[in-house]
Parts: structure tokens; C-alpha cells; sequence
């Protein structure tokens, strides 16, 4: 169930899936599914859910296009999941994201080896939460 906020994040940031013949090319697993479906079942794709068929010539050449630049990525991009995250979604936001979330955790492993694991007092001594909770255990989840 959607609340309020998700419904008017998702239209203020994609649009409804109205042609039935991308429609069509969603069902057959050669367009990316719907980023969405609102509560009253309506599809919701990013503005620009037909630019990656367009850069590589048609939907007919779309996989082979894709896999050639991004290989491994298309059943995550044919599931609508990227169209979540990446503002524009395409071989190299995909790979440029990975690369990225790589670097970060390579960058959160190496801090957590420098940091001590502080004492309870220093959070009292520095005002707040240390830069072990703010940029190792935040980033961890815990």
C-alpha cells in the first residue's frame, strides 16, 4: 500500500503507461516493466522509458544493444528497478552506479579499519554521534 507521499512522489517523477503497443513490448520482456503501479493499478514509467529503444535503433535491436555495453544488466533493467534509482537510465549510469557503490564501500571498510570504536562518553564529549556512527555504522545499516 502506497501512502500519500510515495503517490505524489511517483507522479511529480513519472508518467502513466498508456500505449498499449509498449504495453505489448512490456509483456514480452523487450521494454522494462513499470518503475510503479499506483493502488488503482495504474503503470507508472519514467519520462524517458522509451529513450534507450530509441538510442539503439528500435525495440527489436534494444537487447542486444544494451547487453553489448551492459552485460549481466538486463533482466535488473527489464524489471523497471533501475528506473528507481538512476535518473536516466542507461549502460553507463548502471555501470557508473556499481563503480560507485563500490569505491564507497572500499572507502567504509578502509575507514572502519583507522577508527577506534569510541568510548559512550566522546559522543557526550563531541555533541553527538562520532564519525564511527556517522560514516561506518550509519553507512551499515546498525
Amino acid at each position: 500500500m502506497l501512502t500519500p507521499e510515495d503517490v505524489a512522489y511517483i507522479r511529480a517523477n513519472f508518467v502513466p503507461l498508456t500505449d498499449d503497443r509498449v504495453r505489448a513490448e512490456v509483456a514480452a520482456g523487450r521494454l522494462p516493466k513499470p518503475a510503479y503501479v499506483l493502488d488503482d493499478g495504474t503503470d507508472m514509467v519514467a519520462p524517458d522509458h522509451l529513450a534507450l529503444a530509441e538510442r539503439a535503433g528500435g525495440v527489436d535491436a534494444l537487447r542486444d544493444w544494451f547487453e553489448a555495453r551492459a552485460p549481466g544488466e538486463w533482466e535488473a533493467y527489464i524489471s523497471g528497478e533501475y528506473a528507481v534509482c538512476l535518473r536516466a537510465v542507461s549502460p553507463e549510469t548502471i555501470r557508473r552506479k556499481a563503480e560507485l557503490i563500490a569505491q564507497i564501500e572500499a572507502a567504509v571498510d578502509e575507514l572502519d579499519a583507522l577508527l577506534r570504536p569510541f568510548a559512550p562518553y566522546d559522543r557526550i564529549r563531541f555533541g553527538g554521534p562520532v564519525s564511527r556512527d556517522r560514516y561506518v555504522t550509519a553507512f551499515r545499516g546498525g
